[in-house]
Formats: structure tokens, sequence, C-alpha cells
């Protein structure tokens, strides 16, 4: 896979990873319809796991920018 491409592809992943994200912010924050304890739950597990995926592909862009720049 070319650099354009990864750049691409890790660039439409960030973009619906951060929609998924702000959905589940939503969904976690009071004020709306309130979720069981257990959806809550879910939830927050969710999110977690979505901003860890976010590291994750922040981590790789930092090392793509770094491994170009070297070049």
């Amino acid at each position: 896979m070319s650099l354009p491409e990864r750049s691409k592809l890790v660039h439409d992943i960030r973009s619906e990873m951060q929609k998924v994200l702000g959905f589940l912010e939503l969904l976690c924050a009071e004020g709306g319809d309130p979720l069981t304890p257990k959806q809550q739950r879910y939830a927050e597990n969710a999110r977690r796991s979505g901003a860890n995926i976010m590291d994750i592909i922040v981590q790789f862009e930092k090392q793509r920018e770094d491994n170009t720049a070297n070049k």
C-alpha cells in the first residue's frame, strides 16, 4: 500500500471513529433519556475502547510522519 493510500485510510478511519466517539459522548451525557446501569456500562466501555483506538491511530500517524521526515 502506498503512502498516499495509507494516509487516506488513516484519515477515513479517524473521521468515522470521531463520529462514533461523539455519539457515545452524547449517549453517556446526562440530560437526555436516562440509560439503565447496564446500558451506561456498555456505552462507557464502548467509549473507552473507541478512545483507545483513536490513541493507536494518532500514534500510527505520528510514526508515519516521523518516518517521512527522516527520509
